[in-house]
């Protein structure tokens, strides 16, 4: 509707602008789900640890879960990485992760609802209407909702206060 076309109803409708939003609109979902850690998309969650043994130099190897985007968090502290779906680390027993998941458009806060909808009018402004002015517009609207979607989410926590650290305050005299 941004790009003035009529609400698509079904993605199996024919048409251009059908064809772009199914092609599109799951890496753009994606990529904006992975591009701050929004609350509304965050787990915590135990891992199931695999029986076979990774193949490098680490230790243990953890499943990851099939909804996982991106792992923000892993507890208890330890050096890890993340190969296809599996966490690799030397840490032994129980490990959690926070994360950012794959959620359902049903979890997304109004913000950033309407800040998805302007992304993705930005991406199918040039395959859709072959407008690179209106893409560029559609842009700077959503760096607008973007902000303030990002501002309104950074609230639904604790606020980390500042330390006062002897190094900073000798550095400012």
């Amino acid at each position: 509707m941004l790009l003035g076309h009529d609400t698509i109803n079904s993605l199996s409708d024919p048409g251009r602008v059908v064809r772009v939003a199914v092609s599109l609109y799951d890496d753009v979902k994606q990529d904006e789900l992975t591009s701050s850690n929004w609350s509304f998309a965050r787990f915590k969650v135990q891992l199931a640890q695999l029986t076979t043994a990774p193949p490098d130099e680490f230790n243990s190897a953890y499943q990851l879960p099939s909804d996982c985007l991106k792992v923000l968090f892993i507890s208890p502290r330890s050096r890890y990485k993340i190969y296809q779906d599996q966490v690799y680390t030397n840490a032994s027993g129980k490990l959690y992760i926070d994360y950012i998941a794959n959620v359902s458009e049903a979890r997304f806060t109004s913000s950033f609802t309407r800040m998805l909808a302007l992304s993705l009018a930005a991406n199918y402004a040039i395959p859709i209407r072959d407008g690179f002015t209106t893409s560029q517009l559609l842009e700077n609207r959503y760096s607008t909702a973007r902000a303030r979607a990002t501002q309104a989410d950074s609230s639904q926590q604790t606020q980390d206060r500042i330390v006062s650290n002897p190094f900073i305050a000798a550095r400012n005299g």
